[in-house]
């Protein structure tokens, strides 16, 4: 993903770990990219917070953290992923229980990485190829 007249590439950060997204927020935006992230204090269920997110952003990239529990977050997941707004977005998927993740996930090319969220330096490259391989729109 290089920026071009259009500037970079945008990455939304899913995820309740505070932490995590501002070290994520940090590593990616030194790496080029454009970090949004929804509102955390809303009633709106996951699904419309991201949709407004989308509207608003457009986002290349989702990185999109599953947390305990992990069947309901995974349901949580396959909702957002299936928002018709997100057409043509890659998702990185990350979580600290990578095993069970991967047993809910099957296969899904969408799904460009399974990792614990943590590992930001593994996260930070697989956004990066994941921006990499969607045209800056």
């Amino acid at each position: 993903m290089a920026a071009d007249s259009r500037g970079p590439a945008v990455v939304a950060l899913l995820s309740r770990d505070e932490e995590l997204v501002h070290r994520l927020r940090h590593a990616l935006s030194r790496a080029g990219l454009e970090v949004v992230v929804p509102r955390h204090a809303s009633a709106q269920p996951a699904a419309a917070r991201v949709r407004d997110l989308v509207v608003s952003h457009d986002p290349h990239v989702i990185f999109y953290e599953i947390a305990f529990p992990y069947d309901r977050e995974w349901r949580s997941f396959q909702q957002v992923q299936s928002l018709p707004e997100l057409a043509g977005c890659a998702f990185v998927l990350a979580s600290a229980n990578v095993r069970r993740v991967a047993e809910l996930a099957g296969t899904s090319e969408e799904i460009l990485e399974i990792g614990e969220p943590h590992h930001i330096d593994r996260v930070t490259d697989a956004v990066r190829q994941a921006a990499r391989a969607r045209p800056v729109r």
